[in-house]
């Protein structure tokens, strides 16, 4: 016999049942006589548009949620009421009634996600993707239970639609209360809350329907046949668990690859663009960037690092196409100077942005020495300036420092730390402001002739982002201060872990970080931030070297407690911390030049972190690339210490220092023929680093610092020295 349809009779059983039913039978009867039930189911369309219209408003005013609630109220009184009155007058349109309530019951739902995407930044509103899932699983197992049950339920857990319009209606009201961040702070919660309910319900949803049918076979069917049957739903189960972690996993990567700015097809938007007008450089801002630092945000922009780093040991790492070192550098610079991207990377799988690099690894952009041309020049310009402005924007809106900003939408980034709080993020936009209006500081720093005349751009969009940020890095420094030093012994704190240049291995006030401290104040009083007396420098420089140099040896120690050699003690060349022309200074680096030499850490070619693996790395790194921060050759260093050696042998005339230099750069050149590019890091044997985890960068823009290099050692052969050569001491 065929069962009569039941789909206008809701099996609800929630909360606020036992009033809507009270409330229904007070009103019906003054109701009834003017409206029609498919009058008021109608309704819902307009009720969905009203939300979308003023939803959409509340993204400039907040207080239109309050109509938006208005709304969703009389969607409610029209939705409770019309089957009632169908009822009352038996108009008969049950089939039709069942359809279109809930088909417009749906497009209710999804105006009211819309809307709320309206008011949310980009990484947020990719979210009410999935809350427009889950809520749509509800009304499709809803849907599926009744077609194999002919009972219609609308509520699970005592909570059905009466529940979530409430619910809906307060959160407006709170959001007008505390603002639309707190939105942003609970959604991901609430969209794990809500998938794991979802969950529960299918569960047991799919029980009932197992025990009805097991209740209806039971006299058909054998002992063997049901354990069979039962074994074949257990695996069917796993099958589909696998199948939604295979789909989630998919789309997470597509989104992965869909928020990598330096990727073809992208979804990233550049908040900061660069255009030349008059000779100067403008900065034009096209919006803020918003930062999402809550725990699923985080756990993406990780995942996302991660998954970059991984991912290019297989599909990345392409070689420059040219054959010379002349086209090979062009190469690089093309891919790495691009002005139409939002900031500046290493390259390959460092696709986010790291802001030491501005003070570090890139500190040598803006020489306008070693420019390949105008053009050129002006693309490195208008890269590091933009790159600053990005630091400083996504900052200042996290309100705090961080190793990494990662993108993760349209507008939005995540901050996060790799490894552990940075000691050289700050240092990195300050050197980045500061040498965007000094010309002269890199000319001085590393003397060498050019006849590049190319006059520097970027002062106003300079002056610019000091006047718009400065209030924000004058917060960031007194935050920076307060984590990182020690008032005590007045150095870095060593009861911390700094993530650093070095950041894979595990220090303990390291020397490079207490030489950064210094450079950091020293810059934060060159630019006005914050004053500190030349007295109070002084003093924190005599009291660095005082604690880490070793005289019985001849080099700085890595960190306060471990004695050991580290070659980021180079850090005291860029920063000016010590200087070749200071006799008194002088003899550091020759002692510990000598100590590099002695010890074959610039053997095939320089520069080696440490002659062993030995060190305290993480458990990661220590696993996938252990010598990647330990005796692996570093491209930077290297560079660095051919710099060194050439200032020395400016200095004192001594041939050993020019050969040393000579035959780092040859290697370094030979390097660039070999591997088609300029890479990062290599083996302690001098081959191109690569494991089955990780991969050295190939076209890295450190190039540029080879090139400074190549620009002094030419400089310094085509000197006439005033004075004959000294015997070599070393």
């Amino acid at each position: 016999m065929k069962k009569p349809f039941r789909g206008n009779k809701k099996k609800i059983n929630s909360l606020l049942e036992p009033f809507e039913k009270k409330f229904v039978r007070l009103l019906l009867p003054f109701l009834a006589p003017f409206f029609e039930t498919y009058q008021l189911t109608w309704l819902s369309l307009l009720w969905s548009i009203l939300v979308l219209v003023f939803s959409y408003f509340a993204r400039s005013n907040i207080y239109w949620l309050l109509v938006v609630s208005l709304v969703i109220f009389l969607q409610y009184l029209s939705d409770l009421f019309d089957g009632a009155i169908g009822r009352r007058k038996r108009t008969g349109l049950l089939k039709w009634g069942y359809y279109m309530d809930h088909l417009f019951d749906y497009l209710f739902l999804c105006a009211l996600i819309i809307g709320y995407s309206f008011i949310v930044d980009e990484f947020t509103r990719y979210l009410f993707l999935f809350f427009l899932a889950v809520f749509g699983g509800f009304m499709i197992n809803s849907f599926l239970d009744f077609s194999a049950t002919n009972i219609f339920r609308t509520a699970y857990f005592k909570i059905g639609p009466t529940e979530m319009r409430l619910a809906f209606i307060l959160n407006n009201i709170f959001l007008v209360l505390v603002g639309i961040n707190f939105l942003v702070l609970i959604l991901p919660y609430l969209l794990v809350f809500s998938f794991a309910v979802l969950c529960a319900v299918i569960y047991i949803t799919q029980r009932n329907l197992w025990q009805m049918d097991m209740k209806t076979y039971k006299k058909k069917t054998s002992f063997l046949s049901k354990l069979k049957m039962l074994r074949k739903y257990r695996l069917f189960k796993m099958q589909y668990l696998t199948f939604i972690f295979f789909v989630l996993f998919v789309y997470i990567n597509i989104y992965v690859y869909l928020t990598n700015p330096f990727n073809n097809f992208t979804i990233i938007e550049n908040p900061f663009m660069t255009t030349v007008e008059n000779n100067e450089i403008i900065l034009h801002k096209n919006f803020s960037l918003h930062t999402g630092i809550n725990i699923f945000q985080e756990i993406f922009a990780y995942y996302k690092a991660g998954t970059h780093i991984f991912a290019d040991v297989y599909l990345g790492g392409y070689p420059a196409r040219s054959n010379s070192v002349k086209d090979t550098i062009t190469d690089i610079h093309t891919l790495r100077f691009d002005p139409s991207k939002p900031y500046l990377i290493s390259g390959d799988q460092f696709s986010v942005l790291y802001p030491r690099n501005l003070g570090i690894f890139y500190h040598a952009t803006l020489d306008p020495r070693t420019a390949l041309n105008k053009t050129d020049w002006l693309n490195r310009e208008r890269i590091y300036l933009q790159t600053v402005a990005y630091a400083l924007d996504a900052f200042s809106n996290a309100h705090q420092l961080t190793t990494t900003i990662v993108p993760i939408g349209i507008h939005s980034v995540t901050p996060i730390n790799i490894y552990a709080y940075p000691s050289d993020s700050l240092y990195g936009i300050l050197y980045g402001l500061f040498i965007m209006q000094d010309e002269e500081y890199l000319k001085n720093l590393y003397s060498a002739e050019s006849k590049n005349t190319y006059a520097l751009n970027t002062k106003e969009g300079d002056r610019y982002l000091l006047y718009t940020y400065k209030d924000e890095l004058r917060l960031l420094l007194q935050k920076y201060i307060s984590t990182v030093y020690d008032p005590t012994t007045r150095l870095v704190r060593k009861d911390i872990h700094l993530s650093s240049a070095r950041d894979a291995v595990i220090r303990s006030s390291s020397f490079y970080d207490n030489v950064i401290l210094w450079k950091t104040l020293q810059l934060a009083s060159t630019l006005g931030i914050q004053y500190y007396s030349p007295q109070y420098l002084q003093q924190l420089k005599q009291r660095i070297i005082t604690t880490f140099w070793n005289p019985t040896e001849g080099y700085f120690q890595d960190d306060i407690k471990n004695t050991s050699y580290s070659s980021d003690w180079l850090i005291v060349l860029s920063t000016g911390f010590l200087t070749v022309n200071n006799p008194e200074e002088k003899v550091y680096f020759e002692k510990s030049v000598t100590y590099i030499i002695n010890n074959n850490l610039d053997i095939p070619f320089g520069l080696k972190y440490q002659n062993t693996q030995t060190a305290n790395q993480f458990g990661m790194v220590k696993f996938f690339a252990p010598f990647y921060g330990t005796d692996a050759i570093w491209s930077y260093w290297g560079t660095e210490y051919a710099k060194l050696l050439l200032l020395l042998y400016r200095n004192t005339s001594n041939k050993t220092y020019l050969t040393h230099a000579e035959q780092t750069l040859h290697a370094y050149t030979k390097n660039i023929l070999i591997y088609k590019g300029f890479p990062e890091v290599y083996t302690s044997q001098g081959k191109f680093l690569e494991t089955p985890f990780y991969k050295s960068i190939r076209q890295t823009g450190w190039v540029i610092d080879y090139e400074e290099a190549m620009l002094m050692l030419q400089s310094s052969k085509a000197t006439k020295l005033l004075f004959h050569s000294q015997p070599s001491a070393l």
